[in-house]
């Protein structure tokens, strides 16, 4: 009986030691398990935070597709014209005034223009003749230029005040483009007498060819410098007679050639700089103008330096030498 013991338990010895050791692989394997866990998810959080940064790093994609249906997506072609509101007028006068302004550029070289072509009058002969006529032509059409600037600096002053009495405007392009095309026509359709005859500049452009040509004689009216054309009628010529006045180069104040000329802002007059600083001592006192006739009253700051006018003076003073020794020439012969 003892032997049948001790058997028994060493078969239940090895029995014990092989559960052990297979205990002891379940227990490695449940560890690998664990650690192969929890490795798993910090990987994926290390993908997922180098996936936020890249995310941050990247543009967000825009939408070009003319196609989509966003709300913000806005069809240009088929975007009707919005009317004009009120308080979108003052744009429209800016406007007008960015034209009177090239206007103004256009006219800065008048000047300019009537001292050459009375220079080149002066010298009487047929090479200056054509050069005076190719500057009048110059002239005449820069002041189309200026009537094609005024056309639409007038269109956008029409469009404004329709706005302003109230009428709805909706299509303000084509409320403009009409009134540039109305105004263009109505310029074209003028003779060369109504374009030019009533300009300013160009009446002293022709008055400065005059003087050269014909020294201490009166110029005639504009109209008899340019021929009459079918649509110039009488009643016009009446209201055209431009002309009759010589131009005077003695100072008021000295009765002598003008020295260093200065003219009035105020009523046009020019004296000789030193006369006229004599005589209004303070610069910012009101005086009466020297000007023999003259009402109006001005300030010494009011009296420009007028380069141009020093321009015709020494011009006048060549010619008035001339005319002297042609003269005294004239009376040796004899």
């Amino acid at each position: 009986m003892a032997p049948a013991t001790s058997s028994r338990r060493k078969t239940t010895r090895r029995n014990d030691m092989s559960d052990i050791e297979d205990d002891s692989t379940t227990v490695h394997a449940t560890r690998d398990d664990v650690e192969e866990s929890d490795e798993e998810p910090t990987t994926r959080r290390v993908k997922k935070e180098k996936g936020k940064r890249r995310a941050q790093q990247e543009p967000a994609a825009v939408d070009n597709d003319p196609d989509s249906d966003s709300d913000e997506a806005i069809d240009v072609e088929n975007f009707p014209d919005q009317p004009l509101k009120r308080d979108q007028m003052s744009k429209l006068l800016g406007m007008a005034d960015d034209w009177e302004k090239l206007a103004s550029v256009i006219k800065r070289p008048f000047d300019s223009f009537a001292t050459s072509a009375g220079a080149l009058a002066d010298l009487d002969d047929e090479d200056a003749k054509e050069k005076v006529e190719e500057i009048d032509k110059y002239m005449r059409e820069s002041l189309d230029l200026i009537g094609v600037m005024k056309a639409h600096a007038g269109a956008l002053t029409s469009v404004r005040q329709k706005g302003l009495q109230g009428e709805e405007i909706a299509n303000a392009g084509d409320c403009y483009t009409t009134a540039v095309q109305v105004n263009l026509a109505s310029y074209k359709n003028k003779t060369t007498r109504q374009k030019y005859a009533k300009q300013e500049a160009y009446v002293a452009f022709r008055s400065r060819i005059w003087e050269s040509q014909h020294p201490g004689t009166p110029m005639p009216p504009i109209t008899e410098q340019i021929p009459r054309e079918q649509g110039d009628n009488s009643d016009e010529d009446d209201d055209l007679e431009i002309g009759g006045v010589t131009q005077n180069y003695l100072c008021p104040i000295t009765l002598t050639l003008l020295d260093d000329p200065y003219t009035s802002t105020v009523c046009g007059h020019s004296f000789s700089g030193a006369a006229i600083r004599a005589t209004f001592r303070t610069p910012s006192a009101l005086n009466k103008c020297p000007a023999a006739g003259c009402a109006k009253s001005f300030r010494l700051a009011d009296c420009k330096s007028d380069k141009g006018l020093a321009k015709r003076v020494k011009a006048h003073k060549r010619r008035m030498e001339r005319e002297q020794e042609d003269s005294d020439a004239e009376e040796v012969i004899d």
